[in-house]
């Protein structure tokens, strides 16, 4: 479940863990990434 949910979805369920620099690190982490993940069939 938590594989294909979107940010913001994560970012409700937490409760407020996240802050904004979380959130901007982990946008730019997933900015960063070069391949897409190939997804299973």
């Amino acid at each position: 479940m938590m594989k294909y949910m979107p940010i913001r979805a994560l970012v409700n369920f937490s409760m407020r863990a996240f802050t904004e620099e979380m959130l901007t690190d982990m946008i730019n982490r997933l900015n960063e990434v070069k391949q897409p993940v190939e997804l299973k069939k």
